[in-house]
Formats: structure tokens, C-alpha cells, sequence
């Protein structure tokens, strides 16, 4: 299975459940996307070496082009685990035409 995790940072409480979720013997390959200007390179340092991070610093606009470019260059195998802010519409944008293509998207 492989994991694309949308986060709006990287928290020092997050790099631990990260880095186990990386070594899991059903994980193929983990990227996580931080759409943030300020990604917290410090914490992104203590990730593991197996994990793709990717950063998306754009405006509104751009950011979500980028994301939709991703979902579609993905194949059916991928999960899009999303961090579910209602309050961000740019995920719940993304979330909903990720399913309408047929996507299969977490959200926690």
C-alpha cells in the first residue's frame, strides 16, 4: 500500500507515529506533503530516510493545482490521508474531487 498524508505541518509529537507508520511491513512507500510556509525543517530532519517529503509554499491557488496534479499522476493503488480541517477548503475541495475520480482518501 502507499501513503500520501496532506499535513499542514510537521509537529514535533507527529515524527515518532510517522516514522513507525514508514517501517510497517504493508507500507510500500509514505510521502507526506506539508502545505505550509513554515514546514518546521527541524522536525522534518528526524524523519525517517524511506519518507518523501514534499513541501507546497504557493498561494491558495497554486497549492491546490499542485494537489490535484499529484492525485491524478497517482495510480489506484495510492491512499490520500487528508488531516480533515473543515475549516480548510482547500483540503475539503481537494478531499471531495479525489473521491469523485475515484481516489481512495482517508481523513483524521
Amino acid at each position: 500500500m502507499n501513503l500520501v498524508i496532506f499535513q499542514p505541518q510537521m509537529m514535533k509529537y507527529d515524527l515518532s507515529f510517522f516514522n513507525k507508520l514508514s517501517s510497517a511491513s504493508e507500507i510500500k512507500s509514505l510521502e507526506i506533503l506539508i502545505i505550509s510556509r513554515n514546514p518546521n525543517e527541524n522536525n522534518i530532519a528526524h524523519l525517517s530516510q524511506n519518507i518523501k517529503v514534499s513541501r507546497l509554499d504557493g498561494s491558495l491557488l497554486k497549492n491546490f493545482m499542485s494537489i490535484i496534479k499529484k492525485i491524478l499522476s497517482k495510480n489506484d493503488e495510492e491512499i490520500f490521508i487528508f488531516n480533515g480541517n473543515p475549516k480548510d477548503f482547500l483540503q475539503v475541495l481537494t478531499m471531495l474531487l479525489s473521491r469523485f475520480i475515484n481516489r481512495k482518501v482517508i481523513s483524521w
